[in-house]
């Protein structure tokens, strides 16, 4: 992850938070990336965006051989995509899983996806003219399932006690954040 911020008068500018998967994780599910402001700085209204663009190989396989043409897919998020907060914007996502198609008994077509990027990026404008320096953050959250233990225990007494439950999937949120400091 990076951000990135571009300004030509010291006042006006735009943010920009990256990320790459450069390998694509294990855990597939609805993942997240946000940008947010620090204090002293304001956001143009409307001015988020977002994008994401996947990587992903079409292989088709028979008893001739392979071939493997690589292909993206862009997606653009507009500002009513994006989930709004009055300090920063965020995108909400599903990762893409690989599959395979068998066509017959001797052909198949596979869709491997390899590298995801992504971005997001508001215009704003510092509030104040003695504000020397200004914090940018973005967060990633990959979501992953874990396995809990989780019952109930009915303890009146000792010959009488019980519990009920067992296992059970539960979604947790693995982190990764950074901060960029604009000094003017």
């Amino acid at each position: 992850m990076t951000i990135m911020l571009i300004t030509s008068d010291n006042i006006n500018y735009t943010c920009l938070g990256v990320f790459q998967w450069e390998t694509m994780p294990i855990s597939r599910y609805k993942d997240a990336f946000g940008l947010t402001r620090g204090t002293n700085l304001s956001i143009v209204n409307n001015s988020a965006s977002g994008a994401i663009t996947e990587y992903y190989s079409e292989i088709n396989t028979s008893l001739s051989g392979t071939t493997t043409i690589p292909h993206q897919n862009d997606v653009s998020y507009n500002y009513q995509d994006l989930e709004h907060s009055s300090d920063g914007h965020a995108m909400e996502f599903n990762i893409p899983v690989s599959y395979v198609i068998p066509s017959s008994s001797t052909q198949s077509l596979s869709i491997i996806y390899n590298e995801m990027l992504g971005c997001i990026s508001y215009n704003g404008m510092i509030g104040l003219d003695n504000i020397v320096s200004a914090n940018h953050f973005s967060v990633y959250a990959h979501k992953i399932k874990t396995v809990s233990l989780q019952y109930i225990d009915f303890s009146v007494s000792f010959p009488t006690s019980f519990t009920i439950g067992g296992f059970a999937i539960t979604d947790t949120y693995i982190q990764r954040s950074t901060n960029h400091t604009w000094i003017r």
